[in-house]
C-alpha cells in the first residue's frame, strides 16, 4: 500500500484512495523482463516519455538519455514533461531536441497515438499531471523504468530495481543488458541523474 500522502519536494500530494488497492509492489526485474522491454522500444515507430511533476533531475536525466539513444535509433520519440523542469535541464538540451512542457492542445494526440509510452522515476500515473487522463485511456503498451517499489498494473513491461539509488542507474542497467555503450550525449544525463538523486 502507498501512503496516501506521498512527499514532494515542494510539499505534498494526496493519492487518490481509488488506487491504494491497485498497486503492485515489484521486487528486481528479470533479464527476460528486460529483453522484452527493449524488444517493444525496438519495433515501435512513436515513442513518447515522460516523467513525474515537479520533474527532478533524476527522472530529466534519465529521460534524456532514454530519449537520446530512441532517437538515434531513427524512432520518433519525444520527451513530454507534466510541468517545468528543475534548474540546469534547459542547458543540457541538444539544437532542436523534443522535449516539451505538456499541452494537450499540442501534444496530446501524440500521446494518445503513440506506439509505446515510457514513463521514467514513477510507476503511479496519478503523478503525471495533466497526462494522467490521456494514458489511463490508452490501450496500447505503456512502460515503466524506475526505482521505486510500487506501480500500478497498468504497464505492459517494467525494467523496476529498487535497490539501485536512481532511475539515472536503472537506465544504465538496462543499456548494460542490450550491450549499449552511451555515447557522451547519453552519458551526460545519466551522470546528473545519477549523482543528484
Amino acid at each position: 500500500r502507498v501512503s496516501r500522502r506521498v512527499r514532494c519536494m515542494s510539499g505534498s500530494i494526496s493519492a487518490p484512495k481509488t488506487i491504494e488497492h491497485r498497486l503492485i509492489r515489484t521486487g528486481p526485474s528479470t533479464a527476460d523482463q528486460g529483453q522484452a522491454l527493449l524488444d517493444q522500444l525496438r519495433a515501435a515507430h512513436t515513442i513518447a516519455l515522460t516523467t513525474h511533476i515537479r520533474p527532478d533531475h533524476d527522472g530529466c536525466g534519465a529521460g534524456l538519455a532514454l530519449l537520446r539513444w530512441l532517437r538515434g535509433l531513427g524512432k520518433d520519440a519525444r520527451f513530454l514533461l507534466p510541468s517545468t523542469p528543475p534548474f540546469g535541464i534547459t542547458g543540457m538540451l541538444l539544437a532542436d531536441e523534443p522535449v516539451h512542457i505538456f499541452d494537450a492542445d499540442l501534444h496530446g494526440d501524440f500521446l494518445r497515438d503513440a506506439d509505446v509510452v515510457v514513463v521514467v522515476d514513477v510507476g503511479l500515473l496519478y503523478r503525471l499531471g495533466s497526462l494522467e487522463a490521456t494514458l489511463r485511456a490508452r490501450v496500447t503498451p505503456m512502460i515503466v523504468l524506475d526505482h521505486h517499489l510500487e506501480i500500478e498494473p497498468v504497464f505492459s513491461e517494467h525494467w523496476v530495481h529498487p535497490q539501485l539509488s536512481s532511475t539515472g542507474e536503472v537506465v544504465t542497467s538496462l543499456f548494460e543488458l542490450a550491450n549499449i555503450v552511451p555515447s557522451p550525449d547519453m552519458a551526460g544525463p545519466l551522470f546528473m541523474a545519477i549523482s543528484e538523486d
